[in-house]
This record gives C-alpha cells, structure tokens and sequence, in this order.
C-alpha cells in the first residue's frame, strides 16, 4: 500500500484502531481519509510524505499522533487535525508546510513540539486557533507567521523563538485575544500585521 485514498475510511465512527506492517511504503494520506473516524491513536510510518486535506478532521477521539522515526512527512493539508481530540504532538524534522486550519479548535492541544533540525518554513492561516496551546517553541527555520495563526489560544501564554530565528512576518491578528503575558521577537521581523 503506498496510499490511501480520499474519503477510504470516512465516517467509519466504530474505527479506533490502523496499524501499518513492518516495511510498510505508504507515501500519502489523501484528503477526508480518516475524516470523522474512532481512530483514538494512530503511528505513521517513515515512508509518508503528505498528509491530505481534512484527512483526521472531526475525529475527537483522536488524542495521539506519532511519526516513526527517520519521518519523511513534508506536509501538513489544509484543516488535517482539525477539531480532533489530540493532547500533544512532535512533527517530524522534514515538515516544511503546515496548512490552513491544520489544528484549529484543537481545544484539548496543549503542547506542540518541533523535531530537532526542523525545516518548518511557515504557520498557516488559522493553524492553532483557538487550540489549547500553553506555551509553544518555534524554530529558527520559520519565516513567516500568518494570519490569525494563534488567534484566541487564551491559555498560550509564553511564545518562545529558537536562537537564530528567521522569521521575518507576523500577520494580521495572528496572536488576537490570546493569553500571551510576554514575548520577545527576533531581530528579523520586518513586519507585523
């Protein structure tokens, strides 16, 4: 199997458990894949470079997601966690996108870490609002902070940036109304929405 096709497992509620052979070259997830589903936890294998849009949507049973080590995940779609019951979550080094909504309304999400080395280039529109982030690390590689990306996080309260940030833009309202009682922006921001 080295994909899985949209809608393959959609609303399939009784769902809880997937699990992947050992040598297993599943490459993608596509779109709605696992779209309101039981699934309560799930590791990825290595091999997997896309996850879909809307691929783990609305599945609020969902509390943990892991990446086999040496993940080649690149990319996150559009809305992929949203509203799901994840607690925590540690992306993969290679993730170099993250989509719009990918953890929105993820209320129960309180911590967010980055892999060591990670090559995160950007936080997408709407990508933790109103999630239930405490407090979150970003690494040197992101450049760009876009709109409303933290938007109503009102239990975020420290935003800390990785020696040698890069990041060069916050966008519009991208820490509105969040809890945030400190922050200190690196010396290559430019601009601020």
């Amino acid at each position: 199997v080295t994909s899985i096709g949209g809608y393959s497992f959609a609303y399939c509620s009784s769902l809880k458990t997937v699990t992947f052979a050992s040598g297993n070259l599943l490459d993608s997830i596509g779109n709605y894949a696992f779209q309101q589903t039981g699934l309560t936890t799930i590791s990825l294998p290595a091999s997997v470079t896309t996850i879909g849009t809307y691929a783990f949507k609305f599945c609020n049973s969902l509390k943990t997601v892991t990446f086999a080590s040496g993940s080649l995940l690149g990319s996150i779609g559009n809305s992929a966690f949203q509203q799901s019951g994840l607690t925590t979550i540690s992306l993969p080094a290679n993730v170099t996108s993250m989509g719009t909504y990918a953890f929105f309304g993820c209320s129960a999400l309180t911590n967010v870490t980055f892999a060591s080395g990670s090559t995160l280039e950007s936080i997408g529109n709407y990508a933790f609002q109103q999630s239930g982030l405490t407090t979150i690390s970003l690494p040197a590689s992101v450049t760009s902070m876009r709109i409303q990306a933290f938007q109503y996080c009102s239990s975020l309260k420290t935003v800390t940036f990785a020696s040698g940030s890069t990041l060069g833009s916050i966008s519009q309202s991208a820490f509105y109304e969040s809890g945030l009682t400190t922050i200190s922006l690196p010396a290559n921001v430019t601009s601020m929405g």
